[in-house]
């Protein structure tokens, strides 16, 4: 996964000047730290960011250039992209010590300050994505994600649902997103290839068998219709989704996602 373009218009919070100094501040002391490390002697790795962050062609780039790429920016959007990009290039040149390291100290600040995000890690390296509400966001986006390392597809999906949501335009293909990745999940727990329309039953059928109550499991199916038909008119078929809906179709694509795998942990219910 390559760096994010995260944009104001998200809502992120990088319009606070004080806020995008502080950032600076810490991110010139994040880079004097690698330089007091020896770890800009790697030349792949400042190859590797040169080419995810400005998509120049392979040659070699020194540590010093890698640095000033980063201190010139002045909006903390950039300057955030840029320090990740920079990790995920020593998490793919297997110097996991030196990621993880900048992937922290990243967090911490961002931490300090304030800023509304939330880091999400897949197979690639980590991203970040804006935060909704706190609660939500660990409950059935974060916290679901984690389980589904057990269904490697569905994570995948997942994650390339949650960067579209970082950083696309195109609503309705971030929303048919993350209807790939609830299908994608449905087709894994059920051991099925039919879609998430066709897949209803089993999820009702799952439900039963789970003991959970007639008034519930309706209720819940009706949810899922409810889901799968927004999609299907809205973004599927058609390019009429809008920004505002999109929280929503995370979160119920997040809840879907806790709540099978809650009862699968659970036998006594």
């Amino acid at each position: 996964m390559n760096w994010i373009d995260y944009r104001k218009k998200l809502g992120i919070g990088f319009e606070n000047e004080e806020k995008a100094q502080y950032l600076s501040n810490r991110l010139s002391v994040l880079l004097d730290i690698v330089s007091d490390s020896n770890l800009e002697n790697e030349e792949s790795i400042c190859r590797k960011y040169f080419i995810d962050v400005y998509e120049k062609p392979q040659r070699y780039y020194t540590w010093n250039e890698v640095k000033k790429s980063i201190e010139k920016e002045t909006e903390s959007c950039a300057m955030l992209s840029k320090a990740i990009a920079l990790a995920n290039c020593f998490y793919l040149f297997n110097n996991a010590t030196a990621g993880y390291y900048i992937e922290s100290y990243i967090k911490q600040a961002l931490d300090d300050l304030d800023f509304l995000y939330e880091i999400i890690r897949d197979d690639d390296g980590f991203f970040v994505f804006p935060k909704g509400a706190k609660e939500l966001d660990e409950a059935i986006v974060s916290i679901p994600f984690e389980w589904l390392q057990k269904y490697p597809p569905a994570r995948h999906a997942m994650s390339q649902a949650l960067v579209e949501y970082s950083r696309s335009n195109n609503y309705s293909n971030v929303a048919d997103l993350f209807r790939k990745a609830l299908e994608t999940f449905f087709q894994c727990f059920f051991k099925s290839n039919k879609s998430l329309e066709n897949l209803k039953s089993d999820y009702g059928q799952f439900m039963k068998e789970r003991g959970i109550p007639k008034e519930l499991s309706n209720s819940l199916e009706t949810v899922l219709q409810m889901y799968t038909t927004f999609i299907n008119n809205y973004a599927k078929h058609a390019d009429k989704t809008k920004k505002e809906c999109l929280e929503f179709i995370m979160y119920q694509t997040g809840n879907i996602i806790r709540f099978v795998i809650s009862l699968s942990q659970n036998n006594d219910l």
